[in-house]
């Protein structure tokens, strides 16, 4: 059974941490997961790596095989973080079964979940993953175009929103119509 995770569909602005708070903490260990995607992998990821590790609160990894780095149970006891930058729905394009059950094992060991964007597209029918995630793009999902919108934070004392503001006027697509096909528990933060 899967142990309850938040996961976090967001930019990487919304990765952003005070600097004071790097001193205080060793960074967190993260694997940044990458490799296939609908949109341009290639530069979002690094981008993505480059904020983390400006803050100092981050030590990432990148992967752009995940099929041969998740399937390595040992590495991934290091990990305390995966943020996915990662989407096979417009070509299937699974991690293969020695990843998958490594990957949903780590999760289920205490390691945390980043969802970035389209990430939550895909392995569609795989049940364990969109557990993990909850809220998925699936049938009858969408988004508008590109425009802004406020970001209001509902849960200011989790670990992932502590000490962030809102967002004004972030401009992004806002999905709709996400859907829970596992009936997964959920924790929304804003």
């Amino acid at each position: 059974m899967l142990s309850h995770h938040v996961v976090a569909l967001c930019s990487a602005a919304s990765l952003s941490f005070a600097a004071g708070a790097a001193a205080a903490e060793p960074p967190i260990r993260t694997l940044l997961i990458t490799g296939h995607n609908n949109h341009n992998w290639q530069y979002t990821s690094r981008v993505h790596e480059e904020t983390l590790e400006a803050t100092g609160r981050f030590e990432v990894d990148v992967t752009d095989n995940p099929e041969k780095t998740l399937a390595d149970a040992d590495s991934l006891g290091k990990y305390q973080l995966f943020v996915l930058d990662y989407n096979d729905s417009h070509q299937t394009k699974r991690w293969g079964e020695a990843a998958e059950k490594n990957f949903t094992a780590a999760v289920n060991k205490g390691v945390g979940i980043v969802a970035i964007h389209a990430a939550n597209n895909a392995f569609k029918g795989w049940n364990d993953y969109e557990k993990m995630l909850g809220l998925m793009w699936r049938e009858g999902t969408g988004h508008g175009k590109f425009h802004s919108f406020d970001v209001i934070f509902t849960d200011t004392e989790h670990p992932i929103t502590a000490g962030l503001s809102n967002l004004a006027a972030h401009p992004d697509e806002l999905y709709h119509k996400l859907v829970n096909s596992q009936n997964a528990k959920f924790h929304l933060l804003g």
